[in-house]
């Protein structure tokens, strides 16, 4: 070729492929030999920058001297007339009815029409003074109404055949500054500006008005800077992008809202500078950057475009097949819409440097599943390499490393044959900070290899997909571990995972003996705890009861005492009292003998409280059925004098059952109050006594047959006050039922303890 840089590319209707350069002019190329065409040939200037093909099978070129025009044989340059040589042609364009649109940087348009009785025709020149917005023009438009769209860096004049319509910011574009306009099949006007987005303009007509929407990135678009665009066979919009890579505008339809897909390197693609799109024979798409080639077949993008809607991406997921320089792409980049397929499926891509030529099975044959062969390539300690080779015979020295730090105590069994690595490396506890190093080998784009590892007995997942050819690990804890890499191709096709199982032993406070020697010590410990904890507890329980047996010793010795001392001086009191009153009676001394009475009766009273202290001071008599016993015998002494019927029922077993003493006390006195009430005031004829146990509860019932008695009177009495207290003092609840001529009825109910 005559020059490397590619600018346009053209096929004519016998097949030559005709390649416009930068520098180097044109280029033919008939499928064998190339042909060129330079200043030395006719052309007008040697900077191409645009080819067309007429009806006629004439070819026209546009360069930095003009226009030129090839038939075959001879190369015409039209006339300097309008000011055409020297020009810089920036686009061509042949609308319906024939005619050539020519757009220039600074000179304006240049109409030609061509004249079929003559080699020239008529040209018309349109710039500012004509009503032309702006005289540099970039790009070129014919819409389905014939009207001619031009974009320049001042906005876009619509040229309707007698006069131009602006369109700018004023009117509604968001950039003036206009790269590319295209028309889509549904009528819509599409404007792709240089710092503003893409504008998309929809004419008015009988059923609308005139509308402009703004795609930029403050309204969510990806980029601001569109260089290309172009509609493909669905109707659906890609727009190539500066920086953000190529964006799928898909037209609303079927009730269904218009939306964007926004395709960049994260998905996969070579680079995010867009500048050419196109989409071949087959529906496959192919964009040219500024690093290199991507290409998306139908089938990639159907699931590409699934999966973006759904967010389910993930990195090591490849769509896009890319050709760089290091897989045989060998131009630098692409250019501006310098991508074109012929009529044999041909794909030629312009690059800053070189033209290529994709043949149709690109598409079909490219992907490499043959996997990379996944090789660990080193492991060092404290960012420090080893080698292990060197200390394979050694194994019992130390190793002080450049850092400072000393490796001892460490073991394995032997060394890889290649890339020395230590197998079922062994490591001591101060040895933990551990890095490995990897590789995976293909023959294939090695540069593009992605990897994923995984410390099992550290890391709970897969890393995420790196390029990364080291993985570091610190401080590690005491254990078994086995790291695991795998490596994946440009065209993502995995490796096995390869594995490399070591250890890093623990400190010998840490080891097993060293567990079961704490296990040991516990179990001893535990064992003479609780051997304390139980003699303590007996102690304390015998001494426990031997302050009880004291207590009970001291209370049976107090109730003896009484009994012997206090009591027998109280009998004797009222046995010679008794005597005294005998002898007085004979010689009828009245007032001692009253007396004598009295001090008989209240030293017989004071016998009989005395007997009843004894009796509850002394523990012998703790059970219940001593209690009922007390009770009954003290009611039916009562009941020999007063000639009344007496019954003591005991329902269910009592004889087990033992009460404290203050319980056994309040109880006694209440019931012997009671008793003492119902023989002295009830002028019963009948009296009942009634023990039931129930358990937790017991139940004394105390009923006669008398005369009864207004309880509300009763009431303000001591005597009923008392025996409420006594039973509130044990928990005990006291229950007191009569009325005059019904009888009495007291029943006390006492839960026992457990």
């Amino acid at each position: 070729m005559s020059n490397a840089i590619v600018t346009n590319i053209l096929e004519d209707y016998l097949g030559n492929i005709w390649i416009g350069t930068y520098g180097g002019g044109i280029n033919k190329y008939d499928g064998n030999l190339f042909t060129y065409f330079t200043k030395n040939e006719g052309l007008a200037g040697n900077e191409v920058s645009s080819i067309l093909q007429d009806q006629d099978g004439r070819i026209w070129f546009g360069s930095d001297g003009g226009i030129n025009l090839f038939d075959g044989k001879f190369m015409t340059t039209l006339p300097n007339t309008a000011g055409l040589s020297n020009t810089i042609i920036k686009a061509i364009l042949k609308d319906h009815r024939g005619h050539y649109w020519i757009a220039t940087n600074g000179n304006g348009v240049f109409k030609y029409i061509p004249n079929l009785l003559e080699q020239s025709g008529t040209i018309i020149h349109f710039r500012e003074e004509q009503g032309l917005i702006n005289d540099i023009v970039l790009s070129l438009c014919e819409d389905q109404y014939s009207n001619i769209w031009i974009g320049t860096i001042s906005g876009v004049c619509k040229y309707d055949g007698k006069s131009f319509t602006y369109y700018t910011e004023k009117e509604g574009l968001s950039n003036n500054y206009t790269n590319c306009i295209l028309e889509d099949r549904q009528g819509s006007i599409w404007f792709g500006t240089y710092g503003g987005g893409v504008t998309k303009f929809q004419p008015k007509t009988a059923d609308r008005h005139g509308s402009f929407t703004h795609f930029n990135e403050k309204g969510g678009f990806s980029d601001n800077i569109v260089r290309c665009m172009m509609e493909d066979i669905d109707g659906n919009i890609w727009l190539g992008t500066e920086t953000s890579g190529v964006t799928k505008y898909v037209q609303g339809r079927d009730g269904h809202p218009a939306s964007f897909i926004h395709f960049s390197e994260k998905e996969g693609l070579c680079n995010n500078a867009v500048l050419s799109i196109l989409e071949d024979s087959k529906r496959n798409l192919w964009f040219g950057t500024r690093m290199g080639l991507s290409i998306l077949t139908s089938k990639k993008l159907a699931s590409l475009s699934q999966k973006i809607k759904s967010g389910l991406t993930k990195e090591s997921d490849i769509f896009f097949k890319n050709y760089t320089y290091e897989n045989g792409f060998l131009g630098v980049g692409c250019t501006i819409n310098a991508i074109y397929e012929d009529n044999g499926g041909i794909v030629w891509v312009g690059g800053n440097d070189r033209l290529t030529a994709c043949h149709p099975l690109v598409t079909e044959t490219t992907f490499d599943s043959i996997a990379p062969n996944i090789q660990l390539t080193g492991v060092s300690l404290y960012n420090e390499s080893i080698e292990w080779s060197n200390l394979e015979q050694h194994q019992d020295s130390a190793l002080k490393l450049g850092n400072g730090v000393t490796i001892k105590n460490f073991a394995f069994d032997s060394i890889s044959r290649w890339y020395s690595v230590p197998h079922n490396l062994s490591l001591a506890y101060s040895n933990n900070y551990v890095a490995f190093n990897y590789v995976g080998i293909t023959m294939n784009q090695p540069k593009k290899v992605k990897y994923q590892y995984i410390l099992e007995g550290n890391d709970e997942q897969w890393s995420a997909v790196t390029l990364r050819t080291e993985a570091v690990y610190g401080n590690l804890a005491a254990g078994t571990y086995t790291f695991k890499v795998k490596a994946m191709n440009a065209d993502g096709f995995w490796s096995d995972e390869l594995t490399y199982p070591f250890s890093i032993r623990p400190p010998w406070w840490l080891t097993w003996w060293s567990y079961l020697l704490y296990a040991v010590l516990l179990l001893t410990l535990v064992y003479y705890a609780q051997r304390f904890q139980k003699i303590r507890i007996v102690r304390a329980e015998q001494e426990k009861s031997k302050q009880k047996q004291s207590i009970l010793n001291e209370r049976l010795r107090i109730s003896r005492d009484l009994h012997d001392e206090v009591g027998a001086t109280l009998s004797g009191i009222s046995m010679y009292s008794h005597i005294a009153k005998e002898q007085i009676k004979a010689q009828s001394n009245i007032d001692l003998l009253s007396s004598l009475n009295i001090m008989q009766e209240s030293s017989g009273d004071m016998v009989k409280k005395l007997n009843d202290i004894i009796w509850l001071l002394n523990p012998e008599q703790a059970r219940l059925q001593q209690l009922v016993e007390k009770l009954e015998e003290y009611i039916r002494q009562l009941a020999e004098y007063k000639n009344v019927a007496v019954s003591v029922d005991i329902i269910d077993h009592i004889s087990v059952i033992e009460l404290q003493l203050e319980v056994r006390r309040n109880i006694y006195l209440i019931f012997k109050e009671a008793i003492n009430n119902s023989f002295k005031y009830s002028q019963a004829g009948s009296i009942s006594l009634t023990i039931r146990s129930a358990e937790p509860n017991l139940e004394f019932i105390l009923q006669d047959d008398g005369v009864g008695f207004d309880i509300e009177t009763v009431k303000r009495g001591n005597g009923l006050n008392n025996m409420h207290s006594r039973a509130k003092e044990i928990g005990a609840t006291l229950r007191i039922e009569s009325s005059p001529g019904h009888g009495s009825r007291l029943s006390l109910t006492y839960r026992v303890p457990s």
